[in-house]
């Protein structure tokens, strides 16, 4: 049997105080992620084959949300959601 993929198309109707939380918390996950995969890359390199632990991106989340303060207004749900999304890439 083959495998199927299957999605769902939302739209939501959003206030514009809504849509601007929409957009800051997406904005805050995507920067998360990517630094969580900076700080990856400066300690085991560009080319490195190591998949790191939950715990070692968990000290890299706590480094970043203290050099980027204004992740703390973001919802922490989003950014550990980004940390696992990274977990995931790496298998």
């Amino acid at each position: 049997m083959s495998e199927y993929i299957r999605g769902l198309v939302v739209k939501l109707h959003l206030t514009p105080e809504q849509e601007v939380e929409f957009k800051k918390n997406y904005g805050c996950a995507r920067k998360t992620y990517n630094e969580l995969l900076n700080k990856y890359k400066i300690k085991y390199g560009e080319d490195s084959t190591k998949i790191p632990t939950k715990k070692e991106l968990n000290h890299f989340l706590k480094e970043t949300k203290n050099e980027l303060p204004y992740l703390d207004e973001t919802e922490s749900t989003s950014l550990q959601q980004a940390r696992d999304d990274l977990h995931k890439a790496f298998k």
